[in-house]
């Protein structure tokens, strides 16, 4: 196998997916781990997501969570991570419904975004990966609902890219690989 960092910093923990050899270590736990979709992990990880943004091509990201998550100091970090501000989508109710997501593309297109970050816990995230799928596609939502083959009706180019932040601790479904 041959030797492939998953990250050039020293100051982490990093694993390669293809070797799973560990690469440098600190006291820190933390590290970043591609499983294909690349994992940060540890304290601090936060101050990285806008240079993660920028490593996926994301100039004008839409953050994506949920009211309680936005009103949370943790959440300022989050915001503080960016040069800028970036705007924020928390119209989510815990259990989504369709209006959540419908209200959340609207805000993605108006807003010109090329991306999504979804920040918080499970009806955040999914409503962040809905998002960044439905905004680029021309059919209803309920067009793709999962039966027969009407997958095959999406237009795959056309999802927006996903960096997921999650908040909770959870089944890993987050872990699909949106971000290529």
């Amino acid at each position: 196998m041959s030797l492939r960092p998953a990250s050039a910093k020293t100051s982490r923990l990093c694993w390669s997916k293809t070797d799973r050899t560990r690469i440098s270590a600190l006291s820190s736990p933390s590290a970043t781990w591609s499983f294909p979709t690349a994992f940060r992990i540890g304290a601090g990880c936060i101050g990285e997501l806008a240079e993660a943004c920028r490593q996926h091509g994301l100039e004008r990201p839409l953050i994506v969570t949920d009211p309680g998550m936005e009103n949370l100091p943790a959440f300022e970090r989050v915001q503080s991570s960016f040069t800028s501000l970036v705007p924020v989508f928390s119209a989510i109710q815990s259990n989504p419904v369709g209006a959540n997501i419908e209200a959340g593309v609207e805000a993605f297109r108006s807003g010109n975004h090329d991306g999504v970050v979804a920040v918080g816990g499970g009806s955040a995230l999914d409503c962040g990966k809905v998002i960044a799928f439905q905004a680029g596609q021309t059919r209803p939502i309920w067009d793709f609902e999962d039966t027969r083959s009407n997958w095959t009706l999406a237009n795959a180019d056309a999802v927006a890219p996903v960096i997921a932040v999650p908040t909770t601790a959870g089944t890993g479904a987050r872990s699909v690989a949106l971000v290529s």
